[in-house]
């Protein structure tokens, strides 16, 4: 594939993880309550988690952006830091805004009786225990590579963190990736600076 179009479908993947589910637009006194924890999300190592189970040769940059209402962390490996040919990212938003509790259950019922078969292996991957409850997904697929999130709530209710993986780098290189590492080391790590009681989000 030409550089050109690698580097433009490479966008769009990435594109696709950061802003699928959207800007989670909420009233004002939510939003206020998802900025109190940006504290505890700063007291947490999240470029370097990210470094951790998002490794792969080559240059990375790192970028954090923050709104009203969601904060993203984005590693990204490739030439420049605006032709990235791989990325990880981690989005944080307020709970129920990327899982709602209604949304798994019928995921995971679909999935019970779909892919029955499985065995219990398949489950606890794409709906593994973390936080209150998570589930992985695939956000794309094309020449360029492909994309993957889990997703999870955190076990007070306060937070869903995002984790995604995008891209594929060029040449024989190959990434070494584990979103399911990296989504329960920031669950726990956020469980131990977090000092929310439940929010008053519906489990």
């Amino acid at each position: 594939m030409p550089d050109s179009l690698k580097s433009t479908f490479m966008h769009q993947i990435l594109g696709t993880i950061f802003l699928s589910f959207g800007i989670f637009v909420c009233s004002t006194s939510f939003a206020q309550e998802f900025q109190d924890t940006y504290p505890v999300l700063d007291k947490l190592p999240i470029r370097e988690m990210l470094i951790k189970d998002c490794a792969a040769p080559g240059a990375r940059f790192f970028q954090v952006q923050a709104s009203n209402n969601y904060k993203l962390y984005i590693l990204t490996y490739g030439k420049t830091q605006d032709k990235p040919e791989f990325g990880c990212t981690v989005r944080v938003s307020a709970g129920g805004s990327l899982l709602e509790a209604r949304t798994y259950s019928e995921q995971f019922a679909a999935a019970r009786q779909e892919k029955a078969d499985r065995g219990p292996d398949y489950f606890a991957f794409h709906f593994p225990p973390i936080g209150r409850r998570a589930m992985l997904e695939a956000t794309g697929f094309g020449p360029g590579g492909g994309g993957y999130s889990l997703t999870f709530n955190t076990h007070d209710g306060c937070l869903d963190i995002q984790v995604g993986q995008s891209g594929q780098l060029s040449g024989q290189a190959k990434p070494k990736v584990d979103l399911h590492n990296l989504a329960a080391a920031l669950s726990k790590a956020y469980d131990q600076k977090s000092k929310h009681p439940n929010c008053a989000v519906p489990d």
